[in-house]
């Protein structure tokens, strides 16, 4: 007689996990598939939200950004400034779109790195950018090699988007447990 399994599966995952019955947490019956998070995962947060919080503060910081320097009449940094709210909040924004309409993809975990990638990213570029137009030599080697990791991350995302659809049909195949 073979051992019974739990099914435990996120929604919108490839992925696909088999415990022994001994094993699940009995609040999850036979067959059942979470909507969360696996069993012994906790938490976690969709690369669409992370992106959508993160253009929410990042836009926040450039709007303030912007603000100071209309007060001051100082617009060295304004390079800076646009690629904040350029890369800060209309790219995430949108990575968070596509994510969102691809739900497979929007729980997995390269997604998530992708997103925070682009975060730490694009802050280091503002960075570097904004002390190469205030005339700071340090700037110009922050800025390049941060330009290198947003357009490494560019990559990454443009992988994900065409691999998306091998991601999306692995999501809809159905488990069914080995006898």
């Amino acid at each position: 007689m073979p051992a019974q399994v739990r099914v435990c599966e996120p929604a919108g995952s490839s992925r696909r996990f088999f415990l022994e019955a001994a094993t699940c947490p009995a609040r999850l019956p036979l067959g059942t598939v979470t909507t969360h998070q696996t069993v012994w995962e906790g938490p976690k947060m969709k690369a669409s939200v992370l992106c959508f919080r993160a253009a929410v503060l990042l836009v926040i910081a450039g709007m303030l950004w912007g603000i100071v320097m209309g007060i001051s009449e100082d617009h060295s940094t304004m390079p800076a400034h646009a690629h904040l709210n350029l890369l800060g909040w209309v790219s995430l924004f949108l990575f968070g779109v596509y994510y969102h309409l691809h739900p497979a993809l929007d729980r997995s975990r390269l997604a998530s790195l992708q997103v925070w990638i682009w975060i730490a990213g694009t802050i280091v570029l503002t960075i570097g950018v904004a002390l190469v137009h205030s005339g700071r030599a340090i700037g110009d080697p922050i800025a390049a090699v941060s330009s290198l990791i947003v357009l490494a991350d560019t990559l990454l995302f443009g992988w994900l988007v065409f691999r998306g659809d091998l991601t999306e049909q692995a999501s809809q195949r159905s488990t069914v447990p080995a006898e």
